[in-house]
């Protein structure tokens, strides 16, 4: 398993691109890392919701979208970033790196970078 090469909205290639096989030697490994993401860093993260989404069962992706949805729960967010801009916010890290997309189609981008783009939207900053 690979994870997707993803670009910044420049087009350029993030920094966070990584190709190697996965860590995880199970869906049900990946699943556990997951519902145990300790807000670390979010590239193993989507390593391992591609895991569980590649190799689980029905069940598994079913208990997937949930532990998904409760990352920004259990992990709080920065303040200042919005549960939706344009794709769900799904987790953030301590390393300025945020997960965000919809399901099959998550993407990893800088918190700063995020925040500039927030800042160009005068419907979200305006008071």
């Amino acid at each position: 398993m690979h994870l997707r090469l993803h670009r910044d909205r420049t087009g350029a290639k993030n920094p966070l691109d990584i190709t190697h096989a996965s860590r995880f030697v199970s869906p049900a490994a990946a699943f556990s890392f997951i519902v145990k993401w300790d807000g670390e860093s979010v590239v193993p993260l989507l390593e391992a919701i591609q895991k569980v989404r590649a190799e689980g069962g029905q069940v598994m992706q079913e208990y997937l979208r949930r532990a998904v949805s409760d990352l920004s729960r259990r992990i709080p967010m920065p303040s200042d970033i919005p549960s939706y801009v344009a794709s769900p916010i799904l987790a953030a890290d301590r390393n300025g790196k945020i997960l965000l997309g919809r399901e099959g189609d998550e993407q990893i981008v800088e918190i700063s970078s995020l925040r500039q783009d927030i800042q160009k939207l005068p419907s979200l900053t305006a008071k």
